[in-house]
């Protein structure tokens, strides 16, 4: 986005626009692990998110250049998502979100040093261990 065409005069404002939303992470996370997923596939995987949730999530992720849209010509209509380059250019930025995160709501994660990924995708909502967190790798 050019300067002149930016949304935001705060550059950190910018950046949060592009994640913020309830699933945004969830799907990049998703995407990032699993690679290309269909819709019905990417929905099951979250589990509690609805499809016309999930739709406007990802209608705005790919408007936001985070995800391409795929439609697979094969008799019925098929679509698939994928992280673009943008996408995966946030993932070290998710992975220190997601440390911030451990450590100011006390709950414990395992951090695998070498696959953020997984780390983002894996964290323990386990609040058993409250007051203390725990990096860990696997």
């Amino acid at each position: 986005m050019s300067p002149q065409n930016a949304r935001y005069n705060c550059s950190i404002d910018a950046a949060m626009s592009v994640i913020e939303g309830r699933w945004k992470g969830t799907i990049i996370c998703m995407l990032a692990k699993d690679g290309t997923l269909r819709f019905s596939a990417l929905q099951r995987k979250i589990g509690e998110i609805t499809s016309r949730i999930l739709s406007k999530q990802l209608k705005e992720l790919e408007s936001d250049g985070m995800v391409q849209r795929t439609v697979v010509p094969d008799g019925k209509v098929k679509v698939e998502y994928s992280l673009t380059e943008k996408g995966r250019s946030i993932l070290p930025v998710l992975e220190s979100l997601a440390r911030w995160g451990a450590m100011h709501q006390c709950i414990q994660v395992i951090v695998p040093e070498k696959d953020a990924v997984s780390q983002l995708c894996d964290l323990d909502r386990n609040t058993s261990g409250a007051g203390s967190v725990e990096f860990a790798e696997e």
